[in-house]
């Protein structure tokens, strides 16, 4: 198990274990014809429609936090962008306390959708920073990119509500999360 934790491998297992329970959860979706092929639904939507997903989806935020604190304790980086990263990844697990859909309630997707939004921001910050006090300069060009995608992500999405990113915006969620995971890596632990 020890293995498992050295280095950035708990950033690259957490992005393991998040594309493993998005992959079962949309796939078992479309295979049962529930939103068969839609790409305008975010994660959380297709999560949100089982009582099962709710449940694996939270089981997997719970793992991928674990692993992402695990890892933001052991690393030194600036105090700031601990503070960040905790904050994103509290988000995420705020996001799989309270799924989104009508069934959960009134409060649910309320909470869910500040917590989404969220990590919208608090990611784009993270990005932000690490352009300002980058690790390496391979970090810092591609938070640079990153950054960019996210501002474009950001405004197309949150306040233009552009419709060819609507319409596709479970792909461009999915980029969005993978960014921040790929961004993580950039990260040396004290072990690495």
């Amino acid at each position: 198990m020890k293995k498992w934790l050295e280095g950035n491998r708990p950033v690259k297992l957490a992005g393991l274990i998040y594309t493993i329970i998005a992959v079962v959860i949309v796939a078992t979706a479309w295979a049962t014809n529930l939103y068969a092929g839609d790409l305008s639904l975010t994660i959380s939507a297709y999560i949100g429609l089982r009582f099962w997903t709710v449940v694996a989806y939270l089981i997997s935020a719970i793992l991928i936090d674990f692993l992402i604190f695990y890892f933001i304790a052991k690393t030194p980086m600036l105090k700031l962008k601990k503070i960040i990263y905790t904050a994103v990844f509290s988000f995420v697990l705020g996001c799989a306390l309270f799924p989104y859909g009508e069934q959960w309630g009134n409060i649910s997707p309320i909470i869910h959708n500040i917590c989404a939004f969220s990590l919208l921001g608090s990611s784009t910050i993270a990005l932000f920073v690490a352009i300002i006090k980058p690790n390496t300069k391979n970090q810092r060009r591609f938070t640079i990119g990153a950054f960019i995608y996210a501002l474009f992500f950001a405004t197309t999405y949150a306040l233009l509500g552009w419709k060819p990113v609507l319409d596709t915006l479970f792909i461009w969620e999915n980029l969005f999360i993978y960014v921040q995971v790929i961004e993580l890596c950039f990260e040396k632990p004290q072990d690495q």
